[in-house]
């Protein structure tokens, strides 16, 4: 598939997210968070900030659903890619690896509605 339509692609899986996020269907909100994060992982080494960040995405809902082992699980395994592309002292890795989930807000388990 072409780079640009890859890159639309995984932002119309972000906002769709974010939709499902604002209604409360966060089992949802993870599988459409996770598909962006996969298909930006396939722009890797090109992107490495989006992948930072739908990372984050699919982190935040993990650990706001409860699930605050797989949000870590998720950090970590991402930290690990991106370590291997950017390296150990790059300012990406490092904020992918210092998240703490809990001081960080991460950890705020929403109600759905």
């Amino acid at each position: 598939m072409d780079p640009a339509l890859k890159y639309i692609l995984a932002c119309l899986y972000d906002n769709l997210s974010f939709v499902y996020r604002s209604q409360g269907r966060l089992e949802e909100a993870v599988a459409s968070a996770t598909r962006a994060m996969s298909t930006r992982e396939e722009q890797l080494p090109d992107r490495p900030q989006d992948f930072a960040n739908s990372t984050l995405t699919v982190a935040s809902l993990h650990s706001q659903a409860g699930n605050a082992a797989e949000a870590r699980r998720v950090l970590d395994a991402s930290a690990g890619k991106l370590k291997t592309i950017l390296g150990n002292d790059h300012p990406i890795t490092r904020r992918i690896q210092q998240i703490d989930l809990e001081s960080q807000g991460f950890a705020q388990p929403i109600s759905k509605p």
